[in-house]
């Protein structure tokens, strides 16, 4: 498509909740601001995706993520398997977490895929994290390509019990060295551990034998 707003739904005010995409590809192109989600495209302040994954391959321009392409709302307990590819703001859960008319926040959320960010503001969980916004509570195993750290490409304001698998990225905020409590790495022995899932929270998170490679699922999986 060379629209904006593409994803299975264009924008939410309201609450999505419980829904999932098994396979597929959304694909733009020709646009100059995008906002690309395989479950939305762009989340409007007061909105919520909530218990929602995505498993389809998004490819975008900029702002383009596994759940949300932006969001001025509240994103929790959602993951994403799928392949995610952008120029700038891209993010396995959310691309573009910012502004200063909202407050965009991601809690308990995974990234299983593969993120690519061809030029800037690329993250596991999020690509750019801006004023006002949250991370928590939050993890990524999926490879990182390009200019991509394991949770976010540029944050300015909260991130926090945040953790990347070792192997994958260089840093949890592009460039910037790893911050105690913020966004830190793990060995994938340690993310397999129980002692891993207490650290998410043991009232969200779960590890079920032969699910997800071994790694916490969120407990309404």
């Amino acid at each position: 498509s060379n629209k904006e707003l593409q994803g299975l739904f264009g924008f939410n005010g309201g609450t999505i909740k419980n829904l999932g995409i098994e396979s597929g590809n959304i694909y733009v192109y020709n646009t100059e601001m995008p906002a690309t989600g395989g479950i939305v495209a762009a989340i409007d302040a007061g909105g919520k995706v909530e218990n929602c994954f995505n498993k389809a391959n998004i490819t975008g321009i900029r702002s383009v993520g596994g759940i949300a392409g932006s969001s001025l709302g509240k994103v929790t307990g959602c993951y994403n398997e799928g392949k995610i590819v952008g120029d700038n703001r891209v993010g396995g859960i959310v691309g573009d977490n910012t502004n200063d008319i909202g407050i965009g926040e991601v809690y308990n959320c995974y990234n299983a895929g593969d993120v690519s960010c061809s030029n800037y503001w690329g993250g596991g969980i999020v690509g750019c994290n801006y004023t006002k916004n949250i991370i928590e509570n939050c993890y990524n195993i999926g490879k990182m390509i390009n200019n991509t750290g394991g949770i976010a490409g540029a944050n300015a304001n909260i991130i926090k019990n945040c953790y990347y698998l070792e192997e994958i990225a260089s840093s949890g905020i592009t460039d910037i060295p790893d911050t105690s409590g913020q966004a830190e790495v793990r060995t994938s022995t340690y993310m397999k551990s129980s002692r891993f899932v207490g650290l998410l929270g043991n009232s969200n998170w779960k590890i079920v034998s032969g699910v997800n490679n071994g790694y916490p699922i969120l407990n309404w999986q």
